[in-house]
């Protein structure tokens, strides 16, 4: 699989490239049918850890969660089906961003009675979104380097069908989650994985954390 990879700072080199912000969509609460055509085939399962806390029935959990998604306008019509089994919340359908399955996985996360979140959401790019995993890996950069300054030799992002990887060093921890912050809300990224490192004083090594982002490649 070939991989696009660019700095931060050659992405600030590029231009023109097209940062448009997808059509805001939310589920309806038809109790036990898809909210909107399930057109995507299933991706490789990705789970969220959920704390553990007092059963709740798995029908209640889904109502919950349908009235909890209704309230985030990232997800107005968006065809996300729920499906509730002894607490563990699978979650399947299309997306046209990143920030919006995230949104899903983080609305499961919130919903009292939660204890795991299987995420089976397909990003689903719009047609205007950059095309190519190159086109993808230089709006990253440029975002990257919007928000936290020119790094040339700190942060690197490479792409692989959308799946974006940012690694490099950084110097607090608020700056490793600016990463995930900035990079979530690129049309095109699908998922994203942050092996960006925290700089560790002279003598030390760097404190390694890896995430990967809730999302399918």
């Amino acid at each position: 699989m070939k991989v696009a990879e660019m700095k931060v700072g050659e992405a600030m080199a590029e231009t023109g490239a097209q940062e448009t912000a997808s059509t805001d969509v939310t589920p309806r609460c038809d109790e036990g049918a898809a909210l909107g055509p399930n057109v995507v085939e299933t991706p490789p399962e990705v789970t969220a850890a959920v704390p553990e806390i007092a059963a709740r029935s798995d029908s209640r959990i889904r109502y919950d969660l349908l009235r909890e998604l209704e309230w985030d306008t990232r997800l107005l019509n968006a065809p996300v089906r729920v499906d509730v089994a002894g607490g563990v919340v699978t979650l399947t359908g299309a997306v046209t961003s990143y920030d919006k399955a995230l949104a899903a996985v983080r609305a499961a996360g919130r919903v009292p009675g939660v204890r795991d979140v299987v995420n089976r959401i397909w990003v689903d790019p719009p047609a205007f979104s950059p095309h190519t995993d190159r086109q993808v890996a230089g709006v990253v950069g440029r975002a990257l380097a919007r928000e936290m300054g020119p790094l040339p030799d700190c942060l690197r992002c490479s792409v692989a069908d959308g799946w974006v990887t940012v690694e490099g060093r950084v110097a607090t921890p608020a700056d490793q989650a600016r990463v995930e912050h900035v990079v979530q809300y690129v049309v095109g990224v699908r998922g994203l994985t942050n092996r960006v490192a925290i700089q560790a004083p002279d003598g030390a090594p760097p404190r390694r954390s890896v995430s990967v982002s809730e999302g399918y490649q």
